[in-house]
């Protein structure tokens, strides 16, 4: 039993076809790109329920390059969508900082209100009114 991952680009093929026709004539494309590169029949492709229903749903209409997985067995071909399993790529450091920066942020706006009508902390804080003689100077 062979496993090999393809990527078929679906675009290329959707891109001259009407656009009434493109939902049918889609999954026939695929089965007949995986017999190309497996070798074998088209009759003899199996593609899975949940290949097709991703092929009907999204594929046709977006013409993303479609990443499949396919087993050979016996002279037949399985296909199924490809799911990565390994393990979440890292996040680079300035994403993560940024990430707290904006979820502090989010925080403390939340415990606000709705901002129009507060005092800036600092101001709060003296007890400076917003409007008064002791008014903050602008920067």
């Amino acid at each position: 039993m062979a496993e090999i991952l393809l990527t078929i680009n679906l675009r290329k093929f959707l891109m001259k076809q009407e656009r009434n026709k493109r939902l049918r004539r889609t999954a026939g494309y695929v089965r007949d790109r995986i017999a190309h590169y497996t070798k074998t029949q088209p009759e003899n492709v199996i593609i899975s329920q949940a290949l097709n229903n991703a092929i009907v749903k999204f594929y046709s209409k977006s013409m993303l390059p479609l990443k499949l997985s396919v087993k050979l067995e016996g002279g037949k071909a399985t296909a199924t969508q490809f799911k990565e399993t390994g393990a979440a790529k890292p996040e680079n450091a300035k994403a993560k900082e940024f990430k707290k920066a904006y979820n502090k942020l989010i925080a403390a706006r939340k415990g606000k209100g709705n901002g129009r009508n507060q005092q800036p902390p600092a101001a709060a804080a003296k007890g400076v009114e917003k409007n008064g003689n002791n008014a903050l100077p602008h920067k």
